[in-house]
Formats: structure tokens, C-alpha cells, sequence
């Protein structure tokens, strides 16, 4: 189905005027929907679906994975990367014994995740006097 120009617009300029940590945000919103979107699709067994959806969060988790900075990161860096290790390995398994439950853990983790995202980057913008945040962790930055 064709989005509406309106709709990919307002998309486009959401992404492109977000902060690292927004984006990052979104990241995660987006492989849970997708997550979201297999598990409803192993109701209906429309497998081809749902290998689609979890190949789009497995995308997802990977461009989370490679952003990482393991050295200037530090502990949070190189635990983002294992956590992100252990989500890609559980949704390849969920993938091929479709298994729903795997699903629901990842995206257990990965709310907590966007939960922590959410609060790091709205205190970052509340004490900020300009739009792009900017957040700092252990060496994790996140300049927009």
C-alpha cells in the first residue's frame, strides 16, 4: 500500500530534524512495531510476513549495533553491544521456529530500552535552551 505524500513528508522532516537521541527513539519504536506486526501476522500464518517483519527489526537492532562507539562508549557501549548480540541471536531463533513468546522477550528488552532513551533524551531537552540535544554518559555521547 502507497503512503500518503503528506504522511512520508511529515515522516521525512521528523527524521531529518531529530536529534541522535530522538532518532534513536524512533529506532527502537520501529523494531517494536515491526515485532508487533510478526506476532500478529504468526496468527493469521502468513510466514512470509513474518520473516519480513523480524528481518526489518533485525535491521533495525544491527543499525543500533554498528552506531555504537566501543571505545569511547566505555561499559554502557560494550552492554548495548552484548544486549544487542543476545536480541539479534533471539529473533533469529523466533524467526525460524516462529515463535511468538521469543518475540514478546525482545520486545520486553527493547521497550526498557526505548523507556531509558525516552527519559535520557527528554531531561536532555528539558535543560537544554536549544532544540538538539545533547547527552553525555560514560563517554556514550550523543550530540545532535
Amino acid at each position: 500500500m502507497m503512503k500518503n505524500p503528506y504522511q512520508k513528508a511529515y515522516e521525512d522532516n521528523r527524521i531529518f530534524s531529530a536529534s541522535r537521541g530522538e532518532l534513536i527513539v524512533m529506532l527502537y519504536e520501529g523494531a517494536i512495531r515491526f515485532n508487533e506486526k510478526a506476532i500478529e501476522n504468526m496468527h493469521f500464518k502468513t510466514y512470509d510476513k513474518v520473516n519480513h517483519f523480524i528481518s526489518r527489526s533485525l535491521d533495525i537492532i544491527v543499525e543500533l549495533k554498528t552506531s555504537l562507539n566501543l571505545e569511547a562508549g566505555g561499559e554502557i557501549a560494550r552492554n548495548l553491544d552484548a544486549l544487542y548480540d543476545y536480541l539479534l541471536e533471539r529473533l533469529r531463533i523466533a524467526n525460524k521456529d516462529k515463535d511468538k513468546k521469543i518475540i514478546e522477550e525482545t520486545n520486553k528488552i527493547l521497550s526498557e530500552l526505548l523507556s531509558a532513551w525516552k527519559t535520557i533524551t527528554q531531561k536532555d531537552f528539558s535543560t537544554s535552551s536549544h532544540k538538539t540535544p545533547s547527552t553525555k554518559l560514560d563517554g556514550l555521547s550523543l550530540k545532535g
